[in-house]
């Protein structure tokens, strides 16, 4: 890999509001390229599901990943040559990744080595919680859910979605550069994003300035499609979840909050 060519990989559990923090970014620095999540993007392809990139076209059609991947074959995905591509399409220096597949960032990790940097983002896990039953709820309304009686059943839910959040914050915090990491938290990006983003962007020598790439959104929350700038955090679990449901999302992930001294 070009020793000139930098991954960021933001770590950060589903429906934690990594998909705005990776476009947030792209906007904060010049040559940063947001490609998404790649994982879920060839994922999505080698399966033939259809899906858009940000710029609003298919895979197919895409200025960007219409070249990347049809070359790219399931017995042997071949990273490296994803992201020489990205660069060669896009001039970037910076690539930025939010992949939640942990084999994935551990290759990322080996392809960047000395290059390789990370953001660990966290989110209260009762908006996470929440978030994640919303979404499903609506995949049941549209009959896209594959296993809607289970899906309906919210307490079970929410305690899967709880040893969810703790495993995968778990290994986060095991697998993020110790050295070359920015831990970040969903609930205080009104007061701390802007600062530590682009603090954390100098130390590695991005420069400032307008000259800022197209994103071509591999995959990602929907938002991406219609992507603004202004940072609104969602704390609706306040008033959507009962006390009951606060209490049960609260003592099932205490342990680990507890353990990593996270702040909510």
């Amino acid at each position: 890999m070009d020793k000139n060519i930098k991954l960021i990989s933001i770590m950060g559990y589903a429906r934690s509001g990594t998909t705005f923090l990776g476009t947030y970014a792209s906007y904060c620095g010049e040559k940063i390229f947001y490609a998404g999540e790649i994982d879920k993007g060839i994922e999505k392809y080698l399966t033939d599901r259809p899906s858009l990139c940000s710029c609003g076209k298919s895979y197919q059609e895409c200025p960007v990943w219409s070249k990347i991947l049809p070359g790219i074959r399931r017995e042997n995905i071949d990273l490296e040559y994803i992201f020489d591509k990205i660069q060669e399409l896009t001039g970037a220096t910076i690539i930025v990744d939010s992949s939640k597949n942990l084999d994935y960032i551990k290759n990322f990790k080996k392809i960047f080595r000395s290059n390789f940097y990370t953001i660990h983002l966290k989110r209260n896990p009762k908006g996470v919680i929440l978030s994640r039953m919303n979404n499903r709820m609506r995949r049941i309304k549209a009959g896209r859910h594959p296993k809607p009686q289970l899906a309906n059943k919210y307490t079970l839910m929410a305690l899967y979605d709880s040893f969810e959040w703790i495993y995968h914050n778990y290994w986060m915090e095991k697998v993020k550069e110790k050295e070359r990491n920015l831990n970040l938290t969903y609930d205080s990006f009104e007061t701390e994003l802007p600062e530590k983003i682009n603090d954390f962007l100098q130390k590695m020598g991005v420069s400032q300035g307008e000259d800022f790439l197209e994103n071509h959104i591999v995959y990602g929350a929907k938002g991406r499609l219609n992507y603004s700038k202004a940072i609104k955090v969602n704390k609706s679990w306040r008033k959507d979840l009962n006390g009951y449901q606060k209490g049960l999302v609260d003592i099932s992930t205490w342990p680990i909050r507890t353990f990593y001294g996270y702040k909510f």
